[in-house]
């Protein structure tokens, strides 16, 4: 009886262990995606003329005489 609920305590450890290691590795990775959108986000800022460029390349040129300066 005993043995048996040793071993049943051992699965339930190995198996939380696991997700305890899985959920290590998604906070992790996590963190690095937000890192890299921090930095992304860090660069847009100091230079948003890529992202304006990009807004007004289907404009057409007769409508930007029009737009607020």
């Amino acid at each position: 009886m005993f043995c048996l609920q040793t071993e049943e305590l051992n699965r339930e450890v190995a198996t939380n262990s696991e997700l305890v290691q899985s959920g290590k590795s998604e906070i992790s990775e996590l963190r690095r995606t937000m890192q890299n959108l921090e930095i992304e986000l860090g660069r847009r800022v100091e230079d948003p003329a890529p992202l304006v460029s990009t807004q007004l390349s289907g404009t057409d040129p007769a409508n930007l005489l029009h737009l607020p300066s």
